[in-house]
């Protein structure tokens, strides 16, 4: 079995060359260059959060527009089935005659 190669991450490293820092190793930031990189990485994560809501919310309504055809057909079939046995032989028998003339 191959083992797994561990990659290290760099999170920061996009908001960083972002910020135009060159050496994103050994950065040493200022105060106001920090909270900067900070309001950037919480709006980045709130972006990504909402799009996944979004992903989440548009899978949920194909689902539901897909399923809402469902009752609407048990009912006819269930209408259907509670007719007496005479009335649909005629309607099957008034549709044979209608399709051999």
């Amino acid at each position: 079995m191959a083992q797994r190669e561990e990659k290290e991450m760099d999170y920061l490293e996009p908001f960083l060359v972002q910020m135009d820092v060159v050496d994103v190793k050994n950065v040493k930031l200022t105060r106001q260059q920090a909270l900067k990189l900070r309001d950037d990485c919480l709006a980045n994560l709130k972006q990504r959060l909402i799009d996944k809501a979004n992903l989440i919310q548009a899978r949920f309504e194909k689902v539901s527009l897909n399923r809402a055809h469902v009752p609407v057909f048990s009912t006819l079939y269930g209408l259907w089935n509670s007719l007496p046995d005479s009335v649909i032989s005629a309607r099957v028998s008034d549709v044979n005659s209608f399709t051999s003339n």
